[in-house]
């Protein structure tokens, strides 16, 4: 009877089995009709429906502080204000809004001359803002004040409607590219790539346009020509980036590593194969600016070789912005540029000063000791060449003299404290060394004292050094005699 019930139940749970299996099958079956009719549908669209547009992305700066430090209420209101001034500059310009994102807002304009149209709306919405801003006393820095960044691109575009939605969605690289600018923008900026500034023609005034720079977009293969437009921009400024990291290939990290150890030369001819095929790669970039500065010493074609360092250090700049060798490094290339173009160079000289003193920002921002003390070195002489250089004047050279008087200064005190810790370091690791092959117990009292001394010595030299404190403790332990007494912690 056991051995039925034991059958019957054996035969149900084949049948369960058996049902669940088709349930899964009919699921993967209509799964797969689903995905085969979406895509025979974005193979419509993209065949059939594709438009050659120009896309804006308007974003309100700041806005998620400011509702974290104001009532929400006033978030909104200025939320909506933003979004309506941009729509009223969109529509007055030929264009239509696709859609809000909170505090963002999407337009396409289709029109023959849409690039002019986009430019001219983002222009007037930058305007109006700044009126707003007047007319309520906010000044530009004001918490309350209105500011938006605003993108622009153009190319292909394919309408799509999804099922859960009501509207047409533009798809598309030229929508994320028009979204990647709009997030590289400065506030009450423009950024916009080269074929759509070309294509909108000059600039109503007090708008201008920075100069064309290539610059890294994210998710974006190849560098971009771009530029910024917004009231008192010009020429002799460049066009923004914005950093973003990713991680690099171990097999890249490998190849970087054997670079390396060859000559400038032949490592640079390697390295173009690397930075070719991926230029946003950061250690490659910074690899090929190094060899291309060391190449350029007594190089016939120094300039050259050093216009490349710096291009391909913006490049590294633009994943990686924090560390401060990139701007170092760029700093270095500006000011051997300055040295081989002699005295009517001066601009690339304070170019490198500049460079220096971002240098020296970054490395006292994330804590690089040694690259605070050569950006201070670096910086100095640099002032240095200033003081030397005839067309200074004789107030701005005394300045000059006194800042890299200052920051030699610095730099001793920083070695000498690094010294000091380093000594220390080393005092304490021997002391311990030595109180391990002793039995101190047994020990005479000159080896003792020598122990004693020298982690004494260190907590002098560094009375914050934790391992000294706990070194000169076991001691104590060990002996059983307080002989040198600790040597207190300021307070």
């Amino acid at each position: 009877m056991a051995k039925k019930r034991a059958t019957r139940k054996k035969g149900m749970n084949s049948d369960q089995a058996s049902s669940n299996h088709s349930a899964r099958a009919q699921e993967a079956a209509t799964h797969l009709a689903r995905e085969r009719a979406r895509t025979a549908k974005l193979r419509r669209v993209y065949e059939s429906e594709g438009v050659r547009a120009t896309v804006l992305f308007a974003d309100l700066k700041d806005s998620t502080r400011y509702k974290q430090r104001r009532e929400p209420l006033l978030g909104m209101v200025k939320t909506t204000l933003h979004n309506e001034l941009l729509t009223e500059a969109i529509e007055a310009h030929n264009g239509k809004v696709i859609k809000y994102i909170g505090d963002g807002v999407m337009a396409m304009f289709a029109s023959a001359t849409a690039d002019r149209d986009a430019i001219a709306a983002g222009v007037a919405a930058i305007k109006e803002l700044a009126l707003v801003n007047e007319a309520n006393g906010w000044a530009p820095d004001d918490f309350d004040s209105l500011h938006t960044r605003i993108g622009v691109h153009s190319g292909p575009v394919w309408m799509y409607e999804f099922e859960q939605a009501t509207v047409e969605d533009p798809q598309g690289p030229t929508v994320d590219i028009a979204a990647r600018l709009c997030a590289l923008s400065r506030p009450d900026e423009i950024v916009c790539s080269v074929e759509v500034f070309d294509a909108a023609g000059e600039i109503a005034p007090p708008a201008g346009a920075s100069a064309a720079t290539l610059r890294l977009i994210s998710g974006v293969a190849k560098p971009m020509p771009i530029r910024a437009i917004g009231l008192g921009v010009d020429g002799n400024q460049r066009a923004p980036y914005k950093s973003h990291d990713r991680p690099t290939a171990p097999e890249i990290i490998e190849e970087l590593r054997q670079i390396r150890g060859l000559v400038p030369l032949v490592a640079i001819g390697r390295l173009e194969t690397i930075t070719n095929a991926d230029p946003g790669c950061y250690e490659a970039n910074m690899c090929m600016a190094e060899n291309l500065i060391l190449a350029a010493n007594g190089d016939p074609r120094k300039a050259q070789l050093l216009d490349r360092a710096i291009d391909h250090l913006c490049a590294a700049k633009q994943v990686q912005d924090r560390p401060c060798r990139p701007w170092l490094l760029q700093s270095w290339a500006r000011f051997k540029l300055y040295e081989s173009n002699g005295p009517t160079a001066l601009w690339m000289l304070d170019a490198a000063i500049r460079l220096a003193e971002e240098a020296i920002d970054r490395a006292s921002a994330y804590h690089d000791e040694a690259g605070l003390i050569q950006s201070w070195t670096y910086f100095a002489t640099y002032q240095l060449a200033r003081a030397r250089h005839g067309e200074v004047a004789p107030e701005d050279r005394e300045a000059a003299l006194v800042l890299a008087n200052d920051h030699c200064e610095r730099v001793a005190r920083r070695l000498d404290r690094q010294n000091k810790i380093c000594r220390a370091d080393y005092l304490v690791t021997h002391a311990l060394a030595k109180l391990e092959l002793l039995d101190v117990s047994q020990a005479t009292d000159k080896e003792v004292l020598e122990i004693r001394t020298m982690v004494t010595e260190a907590l002098e030299l560094d009375p914050y050094n934790l391992r000294g404190l706990d070194a000169q403790a076991e001691i104590v332990r060990r002996s059983g005699r307080q002989g040198v007494g600790p040597v207190r912690r300021p307070d």
